[in-house]
């Protein structure tokens, strides 16, 4: 009986430990941690100011209006531009993390053509704010790391299979609307062509 007892409590010992060890492992290993990650935004209509700076380029502003977004407080964007980069913004998840050995890699190619993206609500608070670096050797996903952290993630869209930077990567020319005349469709009553010179030809 006495027997039985001491090995009890030496496998209580033992397991007592194992936990310790294990706990105290995790606190010294601070390589991965969970608020690395959190640089998505969960609900696209929190963010009312997107600003990408990256060292090859100027800084680019994009502000929400009532029915459009503005590039620097001045041009009209595209829409489907700005619905990719919401889409990009509130929906990439983690691919996969790098490998330790090539975190540095990563890192340094951050430094040379990393682009650095924030969030901010209607009242200049930031959402959230990241690096988004190279894309990964496959194409599949791009890397990010969010501002102030160690860790970073090869980042990509559900569903959709690629990288990342060319959401961002946006030209001036690109980014500006193409359209020029702007109204609801639904309140048009009837459309007419006329020609001056011919009135005859005029419908």
């Amino acid at each position: 009986m006495k027997r039985t007892l001491l090995l009890l409590l030496l496998l209580l010992f033992l397991v007592a430990i194992y936990f310790g060890i294990t706990k105290f492992a995790q606190s010294k290993d601070t390589s991965i941690k969970l608020e690395d990650r959190e640089f998505v935004v969960d609900d696209p209509s929190k963010i009312d100011i997107i600003t990408v700076e990256s060292a090859a380029y100027p800084m680019k502003h994009f502000s929400r209006q009532k029915n459009n977004w503005l590039l620097n407080n001045k041009y009209k964007v595209e829409p489907n531009i700005v619905k990719n980069m919401l889409m990009v913004l509130t929906k990439m998840r983690i691919h996969h993390i790098p490998p330790k050995n090539s975190v540095s890699k990563v890192k340094d190619l951050m430094k040379e053509i990393g682009m650095t993206i924030r969030t901010f609500d209607k009242n200049g608070n930031v959402l959230s704010e990241f690096v988004l670096g190279g894309n990964t050797q496959a194409e599949d996903a791009s890397y990010c790391m969010k501002i102030g952290a160690n860790q970073p993630y090869a980042m990509s869209i559900p569903v959709y299979d690629g990288g990342l930077r060319s959401y961002f990567n946006q030209t001036h020319e690109n980014l500006i609307t193409k359209i020029v005349y702007d109204f609801d469709n639904q309140q048009v009553t009837g459309i007419e062509m006329n020609y001056n010179k011919s009135k005859k030809s005029s419908f």
